[in-house]
């Protein structure tokens, strides 16, 4: 039982970026995102209350999810190992910073998708916090997206999907393995 939640991988790997009230940005990896309303559209992220972002949001109020690709892998992973407490994640990684259009949290340049939050509710659950943002605005890459149909060109597009520990997949069913 204790790996149940293993049970419902592959998810979708992002990273959760938040901004403290003096101006550091913090990069958290996390799989355990979801959408959870579409009018008003609402995001939800569980992050363990002991986590430097949890910390980081709760004062805030604002976060933002941007969506990495499997070229950002090593990174992405990187970030999901280290603690922006001790360490500036965002400059380790070498992310690039854009400004968001409605909150003070930038988002990740090289994602392909940010969704800009407003921390809507947040609820705890056993050991983790949900925490539901309400998205204000969002950033994507019309190369990687299908406007037309409305979802992503998996041809052009290659997602991380987290399998757990240090395995990770893609939507072309390639297994990944980052080396620790």
């Amino acid at each position: 039982m204790s790996r149940v939640y293993r049970l419902l991988h592959p998810k979708l790997t992002v990273l959760v970026v938040s901004k403290t009230k003096d101006g550091k940005v913090n990069v958290m990896t996390a799989a355990w995102c979801m959408p959870v309303s579409a009018s008003p559209p609402l995001i939800a992220v569980s992050i363990a209350p002991s986590r430097y972002t949890y910390d980081i949001i709760r004062e805030s109020g604002e976060f933002v999810i941007s969506i990495p690709t499997v070229d950002l892998l090593k990174k992405v992973h990187y970030c999901g190992c280290v603690s922006g407490r001790v360490v500036d994640k965002v400059k380790e990684a070498g992310f690039t910073l854009a400004k968001s259009n409605k909150v003070g949290v930038p988002y990740i340049k090289e994602c392909v998708a940010s969704l800009e939050c407003r921390v809507y509710k947040m609820f705890e659950l056993g050991d983790h916090v949900l925490v539901i943002g309400e998205v204000v605005d969002v950033h994507y890459s019309k190369e990687f997206f299908d406007e037309r149909k409305g979802i992503y060109d998996i041809k052009k597009t290659k997602l991380i999907l987290h399998l757990g520990g240090a395995y990770y997949a893609t939507n072309d069913s390639r297994i990944l393995r980052v080396e620790e």
